[in-house]
């Protein structure tokens, strides 16, 4: 391997330039030096023909400069602002919270209860998951209902937030008709899916619920007081084979 060994003006030491072991295509390769030693902070480059020059950084390299706003707090991560700089921001899922309900539940009539359960902690009687939001971030509410029975069977998904209850994912109320989240027809007393087996129901619904805390829950109604509605289990339940599920209540807080 060639080397160009330049001895230092006082004697003490020597400084190299050395070729590579092989050039592409075993070019002879001509590198023209710039004509002056450049400016501070200046850097090297090529045209692409051998001729060598000094250069400047014409702007700051993306995300190397940190905005400063924004960087307190807890849980944040740097992103990149397409602006050559980046800045601190909250994850886009904040913080999620899931309560499960294991045991069984059945309702004769066509009036809306609550689900009897606990929240995310274990705690209370009812089947519910609770949340407290910051500013103007949205709650993705993921209701997955473990349901069987023998006729009509409904659900509503509600949230309370400070005493007061709203309706969430209902459909268009027409003439009579119940504007609920989920309906299903079981099939009979002694036929049909709903009968032998369990489905889930599972919504996906976007809230917008404001700053504080929330409490999400869902109530359970059968079509009239002779047709029953269960909750983790089939209606028929007289064999090893017919199913015990889980049921549960997950809520994703989104930055916005």
């Amino acid at each position: 391997m060639a080397e160009l060994k330049i001895k230092a003006d006082s004697g003490g030491g020597t400084v190299s330039l050395k070729g590579p072991a092989t050039t592409t295509l075993n070019a002879a390769v001509q590198l023209t030096l710039p004509v002056d030693d450049g400016t501070a902070n200046q850097y090297l480059q090529t045209n692409g023909s051998g001729v060598l020059s000094w250069a400047t950084v014409s702007s700051t390299p993306e995300g190397t400069a940190v905005k400063s706003t924004g960087e307190t707090g807890t849980s944040k991560f740097l992103r990149i602002d397409g602006d050559n700089t980046c800045s601190w921001q909250l994850p886009p899922i904040v913080q999620y919270k899931h309560s499960t309900k294991t045991d069984v539940s059945s309702r004769i009539h066509n009036l809306f209860v609550d689900i009897p359960g606990t929240d995310e902690n274990g705690s209370g009687s009812i089947f519910e998951c609770n949340i407290t939001t910051t500013g103007s971030n949205k709650v993705l509410v993921i209701p997955s209902i473990m349901v069987a029975g023998t006729n009509m069977n409904w659900l509503k998904l509600i949230r309370n937030t400070g005493g007061t209850d709203t309706d969430l994912g209902k459909g268009d109320a027409a003439s009579s008709k119940r504007d609920i989240y989920w309906g299903a027809y079981g099939g009979g007393s002694s036929v049909g899916s709903l009968y032998y087996g369990v489905i889930p129901v599972t919504a996906h619904v976007l809230d917008s619920p404001g700053a504080g805390t929330h409490s999400y829950r869902c109530q359970f109604a059968s079509d009239s007081t002779s047709h029953t509605m269960y909750i983790n289990r089939a209606a028929s339940d007289s064999s090893p084979y017919h199913p015990r599920t889980q049921s549960a209540i997950t809520l994703l807080e989104l930055a916005v």
